[in-house]
């Protein structure tokens, strides 16, 4: 979880640092610069290599977690077998993390992920050209084309250069890769039916409403395991209860970790959905879920996951402050109550 968090908090300082540098006049003169560039394909893994690990990990812990509550034989009896297989569990997940992050950036499945050419101070290809654009300026030229939607981006990319001359000088386009889709250079989870990254985009998506059912379902265990627990115990040998539940601070938790994980992927999966089916159009809110809202998580999971006792300690400092600067309160209170004694008198 550590190096996943890590992974996207460093893809949004540089995001911030690059933003910072382009500025907004400068970024619109040089923005298909930016996005045919290695940079912006290296956030792109970057971003979702981390963001994939941490959910991956947040999974196996859930369910690690609900085996020892629910199965107390589970406890104590940490082998090499079980070591060996959670560094296998931990190598999949980091393989599978990093097979999807660099997955679209394979030149040999380019006519999958590339989302179109960028032409440099040529007037005939203006912006991003994407196959649609690109098959009606050739057909114009050339004519009709036999198979013409079968064409791959190499075929286009001779068809284009052929159009000119050796005067004009080599017409080769910038390929606009995956993450190119748009200026912070994330995962394209917003697609079309029409288009041809859908069925990766769509086994994410699923595999990311996978983890978050199986990462709720094992807290809810969790929950009615330790519930069922404490009510056993509750109990004195001669039936009288005790004491309120002590349990209050991990039902929080508990409640925290499933709400949040709810709030960053719930609401973005829908959104993708409606795009997916034309409902209306979701672009203009990809930024705000892939800056602001998904990277949430990665935020808030050193708090929610923290196993080392930092946050008791710096709780614990907090309220020894709160309660001097009581004790200072009423000490100062009382030595004026004194002087005005005092002078009374």
């Amino acid at each position: 979880i550590a190096i996943g968090d890590l992974c996207v908090g460093v893809y949004l300082l540089i995001i911030a640092v690059v933003d910072h540098g382009y500025g907004e006049e400068s970024y619109c003169k040089t923005k298909y610069t930016w996005l045919t560039s290695q940079e912006c394909a290296s956030l792109g893994v970057l971003s979702t290599f981390g963001s994939q690990l941490s959910l991956y990990s947040m999974m196996l812990l859930s369910v690690t977690r609900m085996f020892c509550v629910c199965y107390k034989s589970v406890r104590g009896t940490r082998t090499w077998k079980h070591c060996v297989g959670m560094a296998g569990l931990s190598a999949t997940m980091l393989s599978i993390a990093l097979i999807l992050a660099f997955l679209p950036l394979v030149p040999q499945l380019e006519d999958y992920y590339v989302n179109g050419l960028a032409y440099a101070n040529n007037p005939m290809f203006v912006g991003a050209q994407d196959k649609s654009k690109h098959l009606a300026v050739l057909q114009a030229h050339y004519g009709d084309f036999h198979n013409a939607h079968s064409l791959t981006w190499g075929a286009i990319r001779r068809l284009v250069s052929a159009m000119f001359t050796a005067y004009d000088g080599l017409v080769t386009g910038s390929v606009i890769h995956f993450y190119g889709n748009s200026g912070v250079c994330l995962f394209k989870f917003f697609v079309l039916p029409n288009d041809p990254q859908r069925s990766l985009v769509w086994f994410v998506i699923a595999q990311n409403a996978a983890c978050f059912i199986i990462i709720t379902v094992s807290y809810v265990l969790i929950h009615l395991t330790v519930k069922k627990s404490t009510a056993r115990v509750s109990k004195r040998s001669d039936g009288v209860k005790v004491a309120p539940n002590k349990n209050s601070a991990l039902n929080t938790k508990i409640a925290l970790m499933i709400g949040t994980d709810f709030l960053c992927w719930i609401p973005f999966i829908i959104c993708c959905i409606l795009h997916y089916t034309q409902v209306f159009n979701a672009t203009e809110w990809y930024a705000v879920f892939s800056i602001i809202l998904l990277p949430f998580n990665s935020a808030i999971n050193p708090i929610l996951y923290d196993n080392t006792g930092i946050l008791d300690f710096l709780k614990k400092k907090l309220q020894w402050k709160r309660s001097s600067s009581a004790v200072v309160g009423v000490d100062s209170a009382s030595d004026k109550t004194k002087c005005t004694e005092s002078r009374t008198l």
